[in-house]
């Protein structure tokens, strides 16, 4: 079973980053719901909120990717319901 609404999409406040959620139940393991959501909900992959944030820091020996900045972020939360999936797309102008 893996059932997925859409929650949310856009933009919580004005030039604010966009925000795509979904509210899923299953019972599908974690990995199978995951590889789920890229496929069928945000038809794409994105690297996980916290690799996203370490790999956007600038360091010394690094310039700034900004395609990867700007490609975005996803997290997925467990919850009593089942997950809570999210994408996270950089406010441009």
């Amino acid at each position: 079973m893996f059932e997925a609404k859409k929650t949310h999409s856009g933009q919580y406040r004005r030039y604010g980053d966009s925000f795509y959620e979904w509210k899923i139940r299953t019972d599908l393991p974690e990995e199978k719901v995951l590889d789920k959501c890229f496929k069928e909900l945000a038809k794409a992959e994105y690297p996980p909120k916290n690799e996203w944030e370490k790999n956007i820091r600038v360091g010394e020996s690094r310039e700034f990717d900004y395609k990867y900045y700007f490609h975005g972020y996803y997290d997925l939360v467990k919850t009593e319901y089942g997950y809570h999936f999210t994408v996270c797309h950089p406010y441009t102008d």
